[in-house]
């Protein structure tokens, strides 16, 4: 597709209702995930995935944010005083 192509058709689509545009947008996502290749994914990579998700998505009061995982993080790696003042 070229330049111009893709220009008009982004237009277009942001001319659409959000409800529309919204769909579009699924749709568009959905042919990503039918793009991967999840030949390299174990099955039970696979199951651990979907199960993660489906976590999420019945418990979204789980969800920690990616802030909080940060300074998580980095109080785990911070050097821990060891107390003998050494």
């Amino acid at each position: 597709m070229s330049a111009i192509a893709f220009d008009t058709v982004l237009h277009e689509a942001l001319a659409l209702p959000s409800e529309q545009r919204s769909f579009l947008a699924t749709q568009l996502i959905a042919s990503l995930d039918q793009d991967d290749n999840d030949e390299n994914l174990t099955p039970e990579w696979t199951q651990e995935i979907k199960s993660r998700l489906e976590r999420a998505q019945l418990h979204p009061s789980e969800r920690v944010s990616h802030d909080q995982i940060m300074t998580d993080a980095r109080a785990l790696l911070r050097p821990h005083s060891s107390g003998n003042g050494a």
